[in-house]
């Protein structure tokens, strides 16, 4: 009795250790690699259905991996459910504190929904600690000065936004330079629109 008991405690051993080495019942990291590149293709065609089931597997498995849980949060901020995203992007935030993406969607969120302006602030105010001349920032900085009443502040972030564009403007004015030619006519058009929005009181930037 005492060696059927010895041996049944051996064999759960063995297969608590090949579990952990092999992560039963979850995804490798090969898999994980193809899943991703996979849902990133869907993305990219715009197909946020697909990309959401695919980048969700990975995310039931890993929410860490790689960008995946920003990338549910894009999904659903297109989608104009803004509850939803702001949940992904606070965990995206949490997982990678260190990256600014997930905070600055989180600020696109929180500006979209126009619900809690005192957190909007706050974060707008440690983003631009780390980076001073996200131009999405600043217009959203301005945004809410100019609806306070604060037009002092509004200015400000409005002028240090237009020396920000000024910067990327000339920017997409060199690689404009640099792909002539017929075989970059494609991206080279894609510069042209951007610095003529640029150059629009109200550009897309």
């Amino acid at each position: 009795m005492h060696e059927i008991r010895t041996f049944f405690l051996k064999f759960a051993i063995i297969i608590l250790v090949y579990c952990n080495s092999f992560s039963c019942g979850g995804l490798g990291e090969t898999e994980k690699e193809k899943l991703y590149l996979e849902a990133y293709k869907y993305y990219e065609l715009n197909n946020r259905a697909e990309a959401e089931r695919t980048f969700r597997r990975i995310y039931e498995n890993d929410p860490s991996y790689q960008d995946t849980t920003l990338f549910i949060g894009k999904i659903h901020y297109f989608n104009r459910d803004f509850k939803a995203a702001e949940k992904y992007f606070t965990e995206a935030r949490e997982l990678f504190p260190e990256n600014l993406s997930p905070l600055l969607w989180l600020i696109k969120c929180q500006f979209a929904q126009q619900k809690d302006k005192a957190a909007l602030k706050n974060n707008i105010q440690n983003y631009l600690k780390r980076d001073s001349e996200n131009l999405d920032v600043l217009y959203i900085k301005g945004r809410l000065s100019e609806e306070a009443g604060d037009l002092p502040t509004a200015i400000l972030a409005y002028t240090q936004l237009k020396a920000s564009s000024t910067k990327v403007a000339l920017a997409y004015i060199r690689l404009s330079d640099i792909y002539k030619g017929d075989s970059f006519k494609t991206r080279r058009e894609i510069y042209r629109k951007k610095i003529e929005a640029l150059s629009r009181p109200d550009g897309d930037f």
